[in-house]
């Protein structure tokens, strides 16, 4: 698609970022990761791009993004940090997507 602007053509919807999302980084087979685990693009990620996506958002997630809370939260952890909660969250999921894809690949090996 074609978008133009003050007489710039801008080609729209073909490189990563395009499909709605925030690109963090790239697995090493070139495939965009996606700030949100569930992006419809990481439906094609193998166990492999799962692994490195999981790697990248924790390295965003480095240091604290949650404290004990206090008063009507006490016993409760608190977010202090929505992003940085979120990549945790997109490691969480991505690490949970490659061993499913782990465990499906190893007994599709001991059936044949």
């Amino acid at each position: 698609m074609e978008l133009k602007i003050n007489n710039l053509k801008v080609d729209v919807g073909s490189g990563p970022g395009s499909r709605g999302g925030h690109v963090i980084g790239k697995t090493s087979s070139g495939k965009p990761i996606y700030m949100n685990a569930k992006h419809p693009s990481h439906g094609d990620f193998t166990a492999k791009d799962h692994r490195e996506a999981a790697t990248e958002h924790n390295k965003i997630t480095s240091g604290p993004h949650w404290k004990p809370g206090t008063g009507k939260k006490k016993g409760q952890m608190v977010v202090t940090d929505p992003v940085k909660h979120q990549h945790y969250e997109s490691g969480v999921e991505h690490t949970k997507k490659a061993s499913e894809i782990e465990t499906v690949e190893y007994l599709a090996k001991k059936v044949k």
